[in-house]
């Protein structure tokens, strides 16, 4: 395969539950086989996985790649997704996996051609405008992987942040919230957003948006929370409408409670894009209490 072809799609990821084990390890002395040879045994004691999924996550020392010698070492997870209450067994651990921005490469062949990774770093990475960001990185061992087999397939998820400019994203799935209409704009955005968190306070498990648009002439904002229950926005007292899935073009704003005005800024840019979809939403995506995805669906 040619490793030019492979392109990565850039997907907000949200905050994960894994219960697995760890191991600490380096290039030089690589104990995969170790770690995952102790785990696979005892994995069906994980109760009620969320999917049969795997999950190979390795947690780097920041400046790891600014400065790296295949001696350094890291630790390395062998798990699986599950609910934020799970039990876990014994003689496992859990590891919270943050959200945030990733690229995620559909990657098919050996897992120890280590190609694929020289490409990412050397080539992708440098020409993407993206940089690397102190975050783990993990692959999803699906139900297509094969261990040691050149037909294998896993995705691997490069945590990135945006260096400068606009850039493509895909929403896999329509995200169903229900929302807080803002009494005037932009006026009424910091009561609408303290109002729903008086419904919902805010929580990594529950994804937090500011979508507005215009309606009969005026601009309407609605301070927004994920659906995670059927029937749960009824139960609030609130309406409910769809983000949907798709392509969207998106421009990080970090630290924004120290500049508000470059919420604004970032969207005057991003709506100058011909290609966006004139019935969609401007939408922020509150990755955390500092950092704001800005996002505009384009036209499919």
């Amino acid at each position: 395969m040619s490793m030019e072809n492979i392109q990565p799609k850039i997907e907000n990821v949200t905050q994960k539950y894994l219960v697995g084990k760890r191991m600490s390890m380096s290039l030089a002395n690589n104990k995969t086989g170790d770690l995952w040879k102790s785990f696979m045994p005892h994995r069906h004691a994980i109760k009620h996985p969320k999917s049969e999924d795997l999950y190979s996550v390795n947690i780097f020392d920041a400046g790891y790649y600014k400065n790296f010698n295949p001696a350094n070492e890291f630790t390395k997870w062998a798990c699986a997704e599950v609910s934020e209450h799970a039990v876990i067994p014994a003689e496992m651990e859990r590891f919270v996996l943050p959200a945030g921005l990733y690229a995620v490469f559909h990657y098919k062949g050996l897992s120890t051609d280590k190609r694929i990774f020289h490409y990412i770093f050397s080539e992708w990475l440098p020409a993407s405008g993206y940089a690397l960001d102190d975050r783990p990185h993990f692959e999803i061992l699906g139900s297509k992987y094969k261990n040691n087999d050149p037909d294998s397939e896993e995705d691997i998820y490069i945590p990135v942040k945006s260096t400068a400019g606009t850039q493509t994203m895909v929403l896999e799935n329509d995200i169903t919230v229900f929302y807080v209409t803002a009494s005037s704009f932009p006026e009424g955005i910091m009561e609408a957003h303290q109002k729903l968190q008086t419904i919902v306070p805010f929580s990594k498990e529950r994804r937090i948006f500011g979508i507005s648009r215009p309606e009969n002439g005026q601009i309407v904002y609605r301070a927004a929370a994920e659906v995670l229950k059927e029937g749960e926005g009824s139960a609030f007292g609130c309406e409910t409408l769809v983000l949907k899935k798709g392509t969207y073009i998106q421009k990080t704003v970090n630290d924004f409670v120290k500049n508000i005005a470059a919420i604004g800024q970032a969207f005057d840019e991003l709506l100058k894009d011909p290609r966006i979809d004139p019935q969609g939403y401007c939408v922020e995506w509150y990755i955390d209490g500092t950092d704001v995805q800005c996002m505009v669906r384009l036209a499919n």
